[in-house]
C-alpha cells in the first residue's frame, strides 16, 4: 500500500514500479504485476532490470517467445544484467517450452505486447518491435490488433511492403470495421512497386464507408485519393 501511495506522488520512480510489480506477483496477481512492470518500462525504456522483470513475468505466464525477447532486450541494454543469458538458453529447451505453452489463458499479454512494441518503435527499433509482436502472434493468431501493429510497423521498414500488405490484409479480415486498418492497407498498397492503385482505392472506399462524413478523416482520405490518382 505504501508503494502505491508513493507512486501517486512520484509516478516517475522506476524502482518503486519494479517493487510494486514484485509485490503484486507475490500476491498472485500476475496481471497487476505486469501492469506495474510495464509502467517501469515506460518510465525508463533503457532499463535492463525492467525488461528483465517483464521477461520473468512472461515466463511465469507461459509466454515463451515474449520471455526470450524481453530477456534478449535486457541483455542488449546490459550484457551483465541478471541471468538473461541463462534464461534465454532455458527457453530454447523444447521440453520447457512445451510445458510453459500449456498456460495460455492470459489475453492481457496482447496489451502488454502492444505497449512494449510502441516503446521500441519510439526508440527507433521497429524490427525488434515486430519480433515481439510476432512472438505474441504465435499464441494469438486471430488477434487483429497484433496483425495491424505488425503491418503498420513494416510499412516503414525497407523492402517489407509486401509483408506489411499481408499483415494488414489479415488484420482487415479479423477487424473489418476498423477504418485505421483499411487506411493503413491502402497506404501500403501505394508503396508497392507493382501498380496496386485499384486495391488502394478499394481500401480507401472502405474507410469512407466506415467513417461517413467524419471531418477528422477528410484530409487523410483526400490525400490518399490524390496519391492513387498519381500512380502511373
Amino acid at each position: 500500500i505504501f508503494v502505491s501511495e508513493h507512486l501517486e506522488e512520484v509516478p516517475g520512480d522506476l524502482e518503486a514500479w519494479l517493487l510494486l510489480g514484485e509485490a503484486q506477483l507475490g500476491r498472485g496477481d500476475l496481471a497487476a504485476a505486469v501492469a506495474a512492470t510495464e509502467r517501469a518500462v515506460e518510465v525508463d525504456p533503457l532499463s535492463a532490470p525492467a525488461w528483465y522483470q517483464l521477461g520473468e513475468l512472461m515466463r511465469v505466464g507461459g509466454k515463451v517467445g515474449l520471455a526470450a525477447s524481453f530477456y534478449d532486450r535486457a541483455r542488449t541494454l546490459d550484457p551483465g544484467h541478471g541471468d538473461s543469458d541463462a534464461r534465454a538458453e532455458l527457453l530454447t529447451n523444447d521440453d520447457d517450452a512445451t510445458v510453459l505453452r500449456m498456460h495460455d489463458k492470459w489475453p492481457a499479454i496482447i496489451w502488454l505486447t502492444l505497449g512494449a512494441a510502441d516503446v521500441l518503435e519510439r526508440q527507433g527499433n521497429p524490427v525488434e518491435a515486430v519480433t515481439i509482436l510476432q512472438a505474441a502472434l504465435e499464441d494469438h493468431p486471430a488477434d487483429g490488433r497484433l496483425h495491424y501493429a505488425i503491418g503498420r510497423l513494416l510499412i516503414g521498414v525497407p523492402d517489407e511492403a509486401e509483408h506489411a500488405v499481408y499483415a494488414l490484409t489479415r488484420a482487415s479480415e479479423l477487424q473489418p470495421e476498423d477504418p485505421e486498418t483499411w487506411y493503413a492497407l491502402g497506404v501500403t498498397y501505394l508503396a508497392l512497386e507493382v501498380d496496386h492503385g485499384a486495391d488502394a482505392w478499394f481500401a480507401f472506399d472502405r474507410v469512407e464507408e466506415l467513417v461517413g462524413e467524419d471531418p477528422d478523416w477528410t484530409d487523410r482520405l483526400l490525400a490518399g485519393r490524390r496519391a492513387v490518382a498519381e500512380v502511373p
